[in-house]
């Protein structure tokens, strides 16, 4: 599970498939040319988000089909995208 915390007034996330991801802040939406997402910082080597190609500098916009405007509503969205896989796969 990740965990959220503060870095110079933005939220930073770690521990999802290998990424350290963190809200978008307005030069990045401009350098971008989006409106909402999550900005990756970094991605460990050989997790899943390296085998899926996402590379740091990567812009976020949404998860399973969900937009995604923040850290937090990422890591609602990977919650809500495992808990759907997990209850289809089992039926």
């Amino acid at each position: 599970m990740a965990q959220a915390e503060a870095h110079e007034g933005r939220t930073r996330s770690r521990g999802f498939a290998g990424i350290q991801i963190r809200d978008l802040t307005e030069d990045d939406q401009k350098t971008a040319r989006v409106k909402a997402g999550v900005v990756v910082d970094d991605v460990e080597d050989g997790s899943a988000a390296d085998d899926a190609g996402i590379r740091p500098d990567d812009v976020i916009e949404e998860v399973g089909g969900k937009p995604v405007a923040s850290v937090s509503s990422f890591s609602r969205a990977i919650r809500e995208s495992r808990r759907a896989r997990n209850t289809s796969s089992c039926s």
